[in-house]
């Protein structure tokens, strides 16, 4: 079972801290969307114009940042993975049907 914790924007994973900040609400968005629009295949472009994200306007960032949450989700959560695909493009694949729930702000 995973948490997203609005207040500060983390997710925490069977009771241990994933992720926070942009990585977090950038991997809440995906799993959201996933679960709710059956989604798997995402553009880095709608990423960066997603202002709930707070990507600063620079591409670089939003690289970074899918580096860093592809890194944490192999470490400890290798049931989710973000995917490279064609250039500017990623999908999710998950192993287990994941859990979720939301802690307002």
């Amino acid at each position: 079972m995973f948490w997203f914790y609005h207040a500060d924007t983390c997710i925490f994973v069977d009771g241990e801290h994933l992720i926070a900040n942009v990585p977090g609400r950038i991997l809440w968005r995906i799993l959201k969307q996933h679960q709710d629009e059956q989604r798997a295949e995402f553009t880095n472009r709608e990423l960066r114009m997603d202002s709930w994200l707070g990507l600063p306007e620079w591409k670089e960032t939003c690289e970074n940042r899918l580096i860093l949450l592809r890194k944490r989700l192999k470490e400890q959560w290798p049931d989710v993975r973000l995917l490279s695909r064609e250039r500017g493009r990623l999908a999710i694949e998950t192993s287990v049907k994941s859990r979720w729930s939301e802690k307002p702000a």
